[in-house]
């Protein structure tokens, strides 16, 4: 990214940080409609930008803005959002990019049947474990969320997810469209606590692989025990894998899944989560793959302004069928971060990244360290 445009980013960051202190940004048509800003600036250095075996180093520069608005009137409350991420390397020429983003939510909270409508686009870049590279990909999602109570301890719930990633460099990267449906049936045990059974179909599809999933599942969800909350899914998958490819035959097996996010508030000042979920999918390479992500992490207050964030995450990954090579990932990552409040609006901070995949093909085998000093401002 050329100097003077990082001068013109820190610039509009600098007016960020001194504009007038305020609830919102913009407040209009009698605070019914509110326009929320926030920017960021970070400075930092990567150890291996690629996320390859052979190593390339860059000093990094990221800023970001965004702009949110919301709209609370009538039966249909709007919340939209734009943002634009820039980024910089140095001594890497062709790497540096300008990623714009959006996202629309609009929900129905009140009447008998609720629910709400969800669209995103982003543009990303960011390395990639799977093919050792940068993947620069337009993500999309929509989701239409249901609710419609039987009586005033049961309900129905319908969720209906569609999206997709469409890269730009096709011959490392395949296109992926996916496809959810959720249907359940909830109990409500008391005010703090729901417990749900259905049914999920999911489909995954690139040009050379489908992967078409059906679960039962079990779950609770809120106050889950003493200082405990989150969610826990239990389930019973049977999956078909099909290759466009005539010589590669249609896989099929069935597993069981745990889907679990919890939360436990240790002490007013430490707080821990943790969480555990199985993916059958298809990588960004067009290769099925079946992957267990388990993270642990904690919270804590340190003195009056400062708050550490720090845990671990656990990947295995299992590459199926035979375009697969038999590949066999195992990535642990370590990840720290130290914030404090400047004012009421404005935070700065550090952070750290250690990142390290053994593989059973020697070119997939990296480490990768990141560093960086950031500060933000949000009105």
């Amino acid at each position: 990214m050329p100097t003077r445009r990082l001068r013109f980013l820190g610039l509009v960051l600098g007016w960020i940080c001194a504009a007038p202190w305020a609830h919102a940004f913009l407040t209009f048509d009698d605070g019914k409609d509110k326009v929320f800003v926030s920017s960021t600036y970070a400075f930092g250095y990567d150890t291996n930008v690629f996320a390859r075996a052979a190593k390339q180093g860059s000093i990094t520069q990221n800023w970001s803005f965004e702009a949110d608005y919301t709209r609370r009137a009538g039966i249909i409350s709007v919340a939209a959002s734009a943002n634009v991420n820039f980024g910089a390397f140095a001594g890497l020429p062709g790497q540096d990019y300008a990623d714009p983003g959006f996202t629309l939510d609009l929900t129905k909270g009140t009447g008998r049947t609720t629910g709400s409508v969800d669209l995103t686009l982003n543009k990303v870049n960011a390395p990639d474990p799977v093919a050792n590279n940068r993947a620069i990909a337009w993500q999309y999602s929509g989701a239409l969320a249901l609710r419609y109570p039987i009586n005033e301890r049961f309900f129905l719930s319908n969720s209906l997810v569609s999206g997709g990633s469409a890269y730009a460099n096709r011959i490392l990267f395949t296109d992926l469209s996916t496809y959810s449906d959720a249907f359940n049936v909830n109990i409500v045990y008391d005010s703090k606590l729901d417990f749900s059974g259905g049914y999920t179909v999911d489909l995954d599809q690139t040009h050379d692989v489908t992967v078409l999933d059906h679960s039962v599942v079990l779950g609770a969800n809120g106050a889950l025990w003493s200082k405990i909350t989150g969610s826990l899914v239990l389930g019973y998958t049977l999956n078909d894998t099909y290759y466009s490819h005539p010589h590669f035959p249609t896989g099929t097996f069935d597993a069981y899944d745990v889907q679990a996010k919890l939360d436990w508030r240790f002490a007013p000042w430490l707080s821990f989560s943790g969480s555990a979920a199985r993916n059958l999918g298809i990588s960004s390479t067009d290769v099925a793959d079946d992957s267990i992500t388990l993270g642990l992490f904690a919270d804590m207050s340190i003195g009056k302004k400062l708050r550490l964030h720090t845990g671990v995450n656990y990947i295995p990954t299992r590459y199926l069928g035979r375009n697969s090579q038999g590949r066999r990932d195992y990535l642990f990552e370590y990840q720290a971060s130290l914030q404090t409040a400047l004012t009421t609006h404005i935070n700065i901070g550090v952070s750290y990244l250690f990142s390290e995949n053994y593989s059973n093909l020697s070119f997939s085998r990296f480490i990768r360290e990141t560093v960086s000093a950031d500060i933000n401002a949000k009105y």
